[in-house]
């Protein structure tokens, strides 16, 4: 038996467990896909058990997506230029880093949306590993401009800085607490909410993000929270007119590729996405 493991804290709300282990199941590979919930304190320690001959990888999840950077051997170059990494293989033993969630996020939006990237002016909703996985996906589609907001506004900025010998688009930021005085000229075409805000099992999950009023019904609001489907802020975006996206695309296809990094097989998607359907009933 071998193993692959999802890091982070909390995880009672991922359903890779779910998915990915029925993918396992069904191309009938002896693998065992496990939850492994971390304190910080301990991550550098579980990292390094990446490299044990049982392990192939892991998936790695809030909030450690940019700490686990540090810790592995390798990146792949798109990591890199993310700047966070979602997935780990454990190639006897040497840990290489990728980065699947941006790739994942744009087929998904593509997929569930009449996304189209020409003129698009775009908010972005946090600075951790996942938001920058997003921006660098939209700053491939060369969209025309990104505004980034988060809490700590010294951590937006960073994330900009990172990004800025890009001369398309144009990135700016703003202080998450200052979204409800925010007047753009337009509203915006793509909002993308890269918070926990609104995620089920947490303190936050009748939350969510205050920019009903920069929407419109031409407006995308693709919520990264997948668990529940609808969150708070998509419930309120479908009222709207707006165009509102779950997160479980991305989930599915960011796990896919994953899936494929670990085993060298194809994912079977439809699968994927059962495995999460009937989760989600056993839960709601």
């Amino acid at each position: 038996m071998e193993y692959v493991g999802i890091i982070g804290d909390p995880l009672g709300h991922s359903l890779s467990p779910a998915f990915q282990q029925a993918a396992f199941d069904h191309l009938d590979l002896n693998i065992e896909y496990q939850s492994w919930p971390t304190k910080k304190r301990d991550l550098p320690e579980r990292i390094n058990l990446l490299r044990s001959e049982d392990i192939i990888g892991a998936n790695i999840t809030i909030p450690y997506k940019i700490d686990v950077m540090e810790m592995v051997d390798e990146i792949d170059e798109k990591a890199q230029i993310i700047g966070s990494i979602n997935t780990i293989h454990n190639k006897n033993g040497k840990l290489f880093g990728y980065n699947t969630d941006s790739n994942g996020f744009i087929r998904s939006l593509y997929e569930e949306s009449d996304f189209k990237p020409d003129g698009i002016h775009a908010l972005v909703i946090g600075a951790g590993g996942s938001a920058r996985a997003v921006i660098s996906g939209l700053i491939e589609k060369q969209i025309d401009r990104i505004l980034i907001a988060n809490k700590t506004i010294e951590k937006a900025v960073i994330l900009m800085e990172s990004f800025d010998k890009r001369t398309k688009p144009v990135i700016s930021t703003v202080k998450f607490q200052d979204l409800p005085s925010v007047s753009p000229e337009r509203k915006f075409d793509l909002i993308v909410n890269c918070t926990p805000l609104g995620m089920k099992g947490t303190n936050t999950e009748d939350q969510f993000p205050d920019v009903l009023h920069l929407v419109d019904e031409s407006t995308i609001v693709y919520d990264l929270v997948y668990n529940p489907q609808e969150t708070q802020l998509l419930k309120r975006i479908k009222l709207l007119g707006g165009i509102p996206v779950s997160g479980l695309g991305m989930l599915v296809h960011q796990g896919a590729l994953a899936f494929k990094i670990w085993t060298g097989h194809d994912a079977p998607i439809e699968t994927m996405v059962e495995a999460i359907k009937n989760r989600l009933k056993l839960n709601t």
